[in-house]
């Protein structure tokens, strides 16, 4: 799981700036139905968010939300872009 460092530096300056609200981002590649690449980016969102509660960021700090294919950031026609496009974004709402 290589994205935990990444996820274990979010908690960290969550636990160091208090105040700070944050929105975290879904995002799936355009592989399959639209429909279910918008439920498995909402529940990629969702899966970040208890981790984070989970190390003691309190919910109401935390939004998540999925976009599905929506915003890709490379192309979908290759594997490397597709595994691009999938990802979790934050977005800060309050530093």
């Amino acid at each position: 799981n290589d994205f935990i460092p990444e996820l274990e530096r979010v908690v960290r300056l969550m636990h160091v700036r208090p105040s700070m609200k944050i929105r975290i981002e879904g995002h799936a590649d355009s592989t399959g139905l639209p429909e279910i690449n918008m439920k498995l980016s909402e529940e990629r969102a969702i899966a970040v968010k208890r981790y984070l509660m989970q190390e003691g960021i309190a919910p109401d700090r935390l939004e998540s939300k999925g976009y599905g294919a929506l915003r890709p950031v490379a192309t979908n026609a290759t594997e490397a872009g597709r595994r691009l496009n999938r990802r979790i974004e934050f977005v800060i709402l309050t530093k």
